[in-house]
């Protein structure tokens, strides 16, 4: 039970049904990992190599799930299925010039995995594990799928014909909306590539970290929110006037589909013929298929460059000093995102950091750019 505000009446203590309840009969999750790693150094460590392959099998997942609406609960904590994760991680570093007053160091790495799951429970093939909130509730969520990459982004998206084409109501102009949510993407990376470089010259040191991540997507809140009011490029390069939708196919006859191009036909308009209509198509829908919020989530980022100076250790002879460094840094100075996130949202800041990763509703803060000044001193 859960202390209830105001129930029965006034400010009387009682209490309530828990709407999240935990499962009495929740058991300990179990993973057993095995891993293959080896670490190479050549020419006095000049050159190094390290990598690692590993597989995880993980067991009675401990997660919250979405419960049905009859059971009048929200959602229930407890044991869900089987997810085996491979990745892969592996290291280079290399100082191509080292002498006594210069030195370039740098290490890459290159990093991936993939959690499959293979079982949900005994009753279903997949769970809702976060939905969407705002103005994306109802329309997408984080899911886990059997037989699919961990964590899935599924949602309301459009009716395609076997060649991948959207199919367009002949009478409307409008896309098709799918009657059941389609898997949109997973918001794990495919890969991770990290580097570190730094210079160092007679006590100055420069020093830089980026990563790169590529090859899965995520669900802006904030195009979403932008789209039904009509403040997206998308809704402007059109001229506010209805247009032919790209790739697009009308059903003429079961299992017939003809290109929505204009020859041998006229084309059918999606968003009508004036600026109502249009205002209306992406009011009513393109703001409610979450396909169209689902982003590619590329990113660049340079994580920090710093700039630092030693004193050097004969001036420290007559001090108990061992060393001192000065130093100022920039953390997060340059972000680069993929061109069709046109700064709705950082791929990285989602609804939580845990089954919520690739959600991304709106009011989350965005990256925070920071400038420091350091002074350390070792005794």
């Amino acid at each position: 039970f859960v202390l209830a505000q105001g129930f029965p009446y006034g400010n009387i203590t009682s209490f309530s049904h828990a709407l999240a309840p935990t499962d009495s009969k929740i058991t300990p999750e179990f993973m057993a990992t095995f891993e293959a790693g080896a670490q190479l150094g050549f020419f006095n460590d000049r050159l190094t190599f390290e990598g690692a392959l590993y597989r995880t099998v993980t067991t009675d997942l401990i997660t919250r799930q979405t419960a049905s609406s009859g059971s009048g609960l929200a959602s229930v904590l407890g044991n869900v299925g089987q997810m085996t994760t491979n990745g892969i991680d592996l290291e280079f570093g290399f100082t191509p010039i080292k002498t006594d007053s210069f030195t370039w160091s740098n290490r890459i790495g290159w990093s991936t995995n993939k959690s499959i799951v293979d079982q949900v429970s005994s009753q279903a093939d997949e769970v809702s594990l976060v939905t969407g909130t705002g103005t994306s509730a109802g329309e997408v969520g984080i899911f886990a799928v059997k037989g699919q990459q961990f964590p899935t982004i599924k949602g309301t998206a459009y009716e395609r014909d076997p060649s991948g084409r959207v199919i367009i109501d002949g009478t409307t102009g409008n896309p098709v909306r799918s009657t059941e949510f389609k898997i949109l993407g997973t918001s794990n990376p495919k890969y991770i590539i990290n580097y570190n470089t730094s210079i160092d010259y007679k006590g100055l040191r420069l020093a830089a970290v980026l990563d790169f991540r590529t090859g899965h997507v995520f669900h802006s809140g904030t195009k979403d929110w932008l789209s039904w009011s009509g403040h997206l490029y998308e809704s402007a390069i059109n001229g506010r006037t209805g247009f032919i939708y790209p790739n697009s196919v009308v059903q003429t006859s079961p299992g017939v589909y003809t290109p929505n191009n204009g020859v041998g036909q006229p084309a059918v308009l999606t968003g009508g013929t004036t600026y109502s209509s249009f205002l209306a198509y992406f009011q009513d829908e393109y703001s409610d298929v979450a396909e169209n919020s689902v982003l590619d989530a590329t990113a660049l980022k340079i994580r920090e460059i710093s700039l630092s100076y030693a004193l050097p250790s004969k001036m420290l002879e007559s001090t108990k000093l061992a060393s001192v460094r000065f130093g100022i840094n920039a953390r997060n100075p340059f972000i680069f995102l993929a061109a069709e996130n046109r700064g709705y949202s950082d791929p990285e800041f989602s609804s939580t950091l845990g089954n919520g990763q690739g959600l991304s509703p709106v009011g989350r803060y965005p990256q925070t750019r920071t400038l420091g000044f350091n002074i350390n001193v070792t005794f």
